[in-house]
């Protein structure tokens, strides 16, 4: 009987921590999206790059196709009405 009351405790303060924890990563998430960028993909010529989907958009190396028409946390290429489109995301407090 001499241990319950520090179990409790224990796990009272474990909660706090936990929630501590929580909103302490709402504040300072760096991944925050209000919004989004979009610009043509252009040629040296400059037209618009054609596409069929995604996939056929030239892109750099760290640059993916979007998988969702929801705003991408990171830059992505899309094929809107057969034009190739770079996809930005534009972070809160930007």
């Amino acid at each position: 009987m001499g241990l319950q009351p520090w179990i409790v405790k224990l796990a009272g303060l474990s909660s706090f921590l936990v929630l501590l924890a929580s909103l302490s990563l709402l504040r300072c998430n760096p991944a925050r999206v209000c919004g989004e960028s979009r610009t043509d993909a252009l040629q040296s010529d400059g037209g618009a790059y054609r596409c069929i989907n995604a996939k056929d958009c030239p892109k750099r190396s760290n640059i993916f196709a979007c998988v969702t028409d929801q705003t991408p946390e990171h830059e992505c290429v899309q094929c809107i009405e057969s034009r190739c489109v770079q996809i930005s995301p534009v972070f809160c407090g930007s």
